[in-house]
C-alpha cells in the first residue's frame, strides 16, 4: 500500500480545524450512548485490576453496558459485534478461536491456564487492560466499519440510525472513549517523538498525537464517504484506518521490547514489563505473521510471556528476548511496508526528556536503499559504457566498410574507361572477374544496400 503521511495528515487537519479528538460530533445516539458508557466501564476495570479486585473486574468485563444496532455490548463481546470481515477472520485463522480476546483477558483476569497462577497482580492488570482495549474494544471498532462498506454497498438506510454512517459513529465511539486506544496515541506521541509541533497543533484541550488526528481525519472522510454512498472511498479509508490503528501498538510492542533487553541498555528488569510486552505483541501478531511468516515467529518466541512467567523460578525456561531487541524491530520493520504504515509514522523510541532516538529506526531499509543506489549506480554506467563503446566499434566498421566500397567503385570505373585490366596492384582487390553489368552504378548501390542491411542484422 503506498503511503502519503504528509498528506493524510494534512487532511486530518484541514478537516479537524477548531475540534478536538472528543468532538467527532457523533450524529447517533446510540453511538453516542455506547461511547459514554463503555468509557466508564474501562474507567472502573481499571481500577478493579488495579486494587486486585479480580471478582468484580469479571464481572465488569462481563456485564453489559449498551446496545448498539439492536446488540448488547459488553467489553467481552465486543470484539465480536457485527463479527466479520478480514480483520477478525485474520486473527480467528491464527489463535484458532473466535473467542481468542475473551480467552486472552479472561486467562489474565482469573490466572489461570496458561499462567496456571503464576501472574502477580500487577501482570493480571496490564494483561487484562491491554486485552480489553487492543484486541477485543479495537476488533469491535474495526467490524463495525467493515458493516458500514456492507450497509452503503447495500443502500440501506443511509440517512437514518440504522445506515451506514450511523456505522462508522459507532467504531469512532468505540476508539475514542476514555481509556480506550486513542489515549495509547497520546501516551506513545511523546515517546517516540511522533506528537504535532506546537505550532501546528490544535487547540489546547486537542490531540498532540499526529496518528490520532490523521484518524480523526479519516473518520471524518469515512462517514461523508458512507453519507454520499461513495462505498469504495469508504472502504479505502478504511483500510487506511486499519493500518493506522497499528501504529501506537508497534510503539508500544518495541519499547517494552528495548527496557527488557539487557543488550539494549533496557531500563526495566522485571516481568510486569514482559507481560506489557506480550500484551501489545499479541493485539498485532496475526498481522504481522501474514506480512512475514518469519517476522511472526521472532516476535512470538521472543516476546511470548508464558514460557517465561510459568517456569519455576520466573524466567528458568529460557531468556526474554532471547535473540535480541534488534532482531525483533529488525523483524517487525521489515513488515511495515505490509502492514501498509511507515518507519516516519512509527519512528524509533527516544531518550526520556530529548528527541534522541534509541535506536536506528529501519537501520535495514536505508542500508539497502543506500547499497541498492550504489548497485544501480554502477550498473547504470557499466551498461552505458559498453553501450558507447559497441557504438564506437560499429561505427568505425561501417565508416570503413563504406569508405572500401567507394574505393572500389571509383576503381572499378576507372578501369572500364581504359578498357583493360592491370596486371597487378592494389587495384586488382576490386576488379571484378566476370564481364561488368550493363547498369553499374545500380549494381553498386544494391551492394552497398545489401552490406548495410547485414550489418544492421549482426548488431
Amino acid at each position: 500500500m503506498t503511503k502519503v503521511p504528509l498528506l493524510l495528515l494534512s487532511v486530518a487537519a484541514s478537516m479537524t480545524s477548531g475540534l478536538t479528538t472528543t468532538e467527532y460530533q457523533i450524529t447517533s445516539a446510540e453511538a453516542l450512548a455506547a461511547h459514554t458508557t463503555l468509557g466508564a466501564q474501562l474507567v472502573l476495570l481499571d481500577t478493579a485490576s488495579s486494587d486486585g479486585n479480580w471478582t468484580y473486574a469479571k464481572t465488569l468485563f462481563q456485564q453489559t453496558v449498551a446496545t448498539a444496532h439492536g446488540q448488547p455490548i459488553s467489553l467481552e463481546n465486543i470484539g465480536r459485534l457485527h463479527q466479520q470481515g478480514s480483520d477478525v477472520d485474520l486473527f480467528v485463522s491464527y489463535y484458532g478461536t473466535a473467542d481468542y480476546a475473551s480467552t486472552f483477558v479472561n486467562a489474565a483476569i482469573t490466572n489461570t491456564a496458561p499462567f496456571d497462577g503464576a501472574l502477580t497482580d500487577k501482570m493480571r492488570a496490564e494483561l487484562t487492560m491491554k486485552g480489553v482495549v487492543l484486541q477485543s474494544v479495537t476488533m469491535g471498532a474495526l467490524n463495525t466499519l467493515r458493516t458500514s462498506i456492507d450497509k452503503c454497498v447495500a443502500k440501506v438506510d443511509v440517512g437514518n440510525a440504522n445506515g451506514a454512517p450511523s456505522y462508522v459513529d459507532l467504531a469512532w465511539a468505540l476508539f475514542s472513549a476514555k481509556q480506550s486506544q486513542i489515549a495509547l496515541g497520546e501516551k506513545r506521541c511523546p515517546q517516540f517523538n511522533t506528537c504535532l509541533p506546537n505550532d501546528q497543533t490544535l487547540p489546547p484541550q486537542s490531540s498532540k498525537s499526529i496518528v490520532n488526528n490523521v484518524l480523526l481525519g479519516l473518520f471524518h472522510q469515512a462517514r461523508k464517504n458512507a453519507q454520499d454512498g461513495q462505498c469504495w472511498a469508504l472502504q479505502n479509508n478504511v483500510e487506511l484506518i486499519a493500518a493506522q490503528l497499528t501504529i501506537p501498538v508497534i510503539q508500544g510492542m518495541l519499547r517494552e521490547a528495548y527496557e527488557v533487553d539487557p543488550s539494549a541498555d533496557g531500563v526495566a528488569d522485571g516481568l510486569v514489563e514482559v507481560c506489557e510486552g506480550w500484551g501489545f505483541a499479541a493485539a498485532v501478531l496475526p498481522r504481522i505473521a501474514r506480512c512475514n511468516a518469519t517476522a511472526g515467529t521472532i516476535v512470538n518466541e521472543n516476546m511470548n510471556t508464558v514460557s517465561f512467567i510459568t517456569s519455576t523460578p520466573a524466567g528458568s525456561k529460557g531468556v526474554y528476548m532471547k535473540d535480541g531487541f534488534q532482531t525483533v524491530v529488525d523483524a517487525v520493520e521489515n513488515t511495515f511496508a505490509c502492514l501498509g504504515i511507515t518507519c516516519q509514522e512509527v519512528k524509533a523510541m527516544v531518550a526520556k526528556g530529548t528527541s534522541h532516538p534509541l535506536w536506528q529506526s529501519c537501520r535495514l531499509e536505508l542500508n539497502n536503499k543506500d547499497n541498492n543506489q550504489m548497485s544501480i549506480s554502477k550498473e547504470e554506467y557499466e551498461t552505458w559504457r559498453q553501450i558507447g563503446i559497441a557504438f564506437i566499434v560499429i561505427s568505425i566498421a561501417l565508416t570503413g566498410l563504406l569508405c572500401f566500397s567507394m574505393f572500389c567503385s571509383d576503381d572499378r570505373k576507372h578501369q572500364q574507361g581504359r578498357g583493360r585490366r592491370q596486371s597487378r596492384g592494389a587495384s586488382d582487390l576490386c576488379a571484378a572477374p566476370r564481364a561488368e553489368p550493363e547498369n553499374l552504378e545500380l549494381h553498386e548501390a544494391l551492394q552497398v544496400g545489401t552490406l548495410e542491411v547485414t550489418v544492421e542484422g549482426r548488431e
